[in-house]
């Protein structure tokens, strides 16, 4: 009898009418927040990806130091090419200090060219060479680049110690010390896992305004029939609340497994999947936790607080709401929870659980609201 109630309670929090309004949010939320962190075009994030990625299918999860001897000594040279030698022959390049393409596209960000300068030399390039030359010097450029990268750091971070983080205490020193003896050699893509933190950022935040919102109209609407009324003033009638309450946690988490699976499709796309089983802690990543996790383990966590938290505010609004029966007054209580929602799951939430952070006051923020 009970599940029946509580069934025909979730009913009325998720009904069809709200899951399309937050579909029809969703598109608007994907639009304004998440849209640039899907990396679907060719980029070099995805290039990145490719180069780990067939270190790990030659290697496994982690390089050891033989390995890793083994792998520097196939790494490839610069390729000196036509637009090197077109470069090195023009007098515009050459006067500013410019002798090849390498040197071209560190130029400005080295200051060795004004803006206008920079723009006017490109327009030169792309007119001097075939259509598509250029591209495909600069995708070859970044890969080196991306393996001179890998191997320097590799050799930096499995000497001892780490350069990511200064002034570490006691509890830091002996993290960075447990991660040499495994986690260090991991490979995982700087550019996946930060793009990663970014995209788990904006879900989180996503899951917290989905709860709220399917839990916010509940009890007011039940209110302004005067229905609670009526039923608190039986015995039988009063064990309703229990079955709201348990209807508001099933609903959460309803919408909790919701979210969690528009984030998949996003981690399948942006590679995510792919390195789920890498150490977060590895060399290449420039992020160290306390805790020794994979990518998917740090993900599942992510997704466990921000669904506790979120659950947790949800219950706070149910609890209040209870005794509302305005809509402008419970939108006003309502916003305070989207404010804690936004500040947790947008800001402390992300990149969590990283040693330059205290260890346990997030997790323990999502468990205490919940």
């Amino acid at each position: 009898m009970k599940m029946n109630i509580v069934w025909q309670e979730m009913k009325k929090i998720v009904s069809l009418k709200k899951l399309l309004y937050l579909a029809g949010f969703y598109v608007l939320y994907f639009l304004l927040f998440l849209k640039p962190y899907v990396r679907s075009s060719v980029s070099s994030y995805h290039w990145e990806a490719d180069l780990l990625r067939s270190f790990i299918e030659e290697y496994g999860t982690e390089l050891t130091p033989e390995e890793f001897q083994e792998l520097k000594s196939r790494k490839p040279e610069y390729e000196y090419d036509e637009i090197d030698q077109y470069i090195a022959s023009t007098q515009d390049f050459t006067e500013l200090g410019i002798h090849n393409f390498q040197d071209f596209a560190d130029a400005y960000g080295k200051g060795k060219v004004s803006m206008e300068e920079d723009d006017r030399l490109w327009r030169m390039l792309y007119d001097a060479v075939p259509e598509g030359g250029v591209s495909k010097k600069m995708q070859s450029l970044l890969i080196y680049q991306m393996w001179n990268q890998y191997m320097e750091t590799y050799e930096k971070e499995t000497a001892g110690g780490t350069m990511y983080y200064e002034d570490l205490n006691q509890d830091q020193l002996k993290r960075i010390e447990e991660r040499g003896q495994g986690e260090v050699y991991g490979l995982a893509p700087n550019g996946v896992v930060y793009n990663n933190f970014e995209v788990l950022r904006f879900v989180g935040a996503f899951m917290a305004l989905g709860m709220l919102f399917m839990t916010m109209p509940y009890m007011v609407w039940e209110n302004r029939s005067r229905m609670p009324s009526l039923q608190y003033s039986f015995q039988k009638g009063r064990s309703c609340y229990g079955c709201r309450l348990a209807a508001v946690l099933l609903s959460c988490g309803l919408i909790a497994v919701l979210v969690a699976a528009v984030y998949a499709r996003i981690a399948v796309a942006n590679r995510v999947t792919e390195f789920w089983d890498c150490s977060i802690s590895a060399y290449s990543t420039a992020f160290i936790s306390w805790f020794p996790w994979t990518v998917g383990q740090y993900t599942v966590f992510h997704l466990l607080i921000a669904a506790a938290f979120s659950t947790g505010l949800s219950l706070m609004l149910f609890t209040v709401t209870h005794y509302l029966d305005s809509y402008v007054t419970a939108i006003a209580w309502a916003l305070s929870a989207v404010v804690g929602a936004v500040f947790f799951c947008g800001f402390r939430l992300c990149a969590f659980g990283e040693i330059a952070r205290g260890k346990w006051p997030v997790p323990l923020a999502g468990a205490t609201v919940l």
